[in-house]
């Protein structure tokens, strides 16, 4: 088995006018064994972590999963790399809005149900209270017509 060493260049970060290091873009690492992905799949601007994370999409997260490969520790850093890291850390934070999302959702159903069910026992109770009270009237009518 014959190790396969990539002449490739490694990411030297370039610093823009905001003075955030971001990496060469136009670096590109070939992939041996595997297509390159095109480049429009990678046309996206990169998230900010300061700013909220935006809308994502299930079938995008899948596709960049996908493009994982085995090997991936043999293969140098590109910039493309980084937007599919990106793309994969906007998936996972939208994940986890939604996590806590739905668990906020469940929690209020449960708050409504117990609700509902403690309304229904005070009017149960009311009701028997009120079969009570009509059954003392109708007694004690009674007992006044009879005198």
């Amino acid at each position: 088995m014959t190790t396969e060493t990539s002449t490739a260049p490694v990411i030297i970060p370039a610093e823009d006018v905001s003075g955030k290091m971001r990496p060469d873009e136009d670096v590109e690492v070939p992939n041996p064994g595997q297509e390159s992905p095109s480049v429009s799949s990678f046309e996206e601007e990169p998230a900010d972590d300061a700013a909220p994370a935006s809308p994502f999409s299930y079938a995008e997260l899948e596709v960049k999963l996908k493009q994982i490969t085995p090997d991936w520790k043999a293969i140098k850093p590109s910039a493309k790399m980084f937007d599919m890291i990106e793309t994969l850390v906007r998936g996972l934070r939208g994940m986890a809005q939604q996590h806590d999302l739905f668990t906020q959702l469940l929690q209020t159903a449960d708050y409504m149900r117990t609700f509902s069910s403690q309304r229904q026992e005070i009017e149960n109770q009311l009701r028997l209270r009120m079969e009570e009270a009509e059954a003392n009237l109708s007694t004690m009518r009674e007992e006044n017509e009879a005198l």
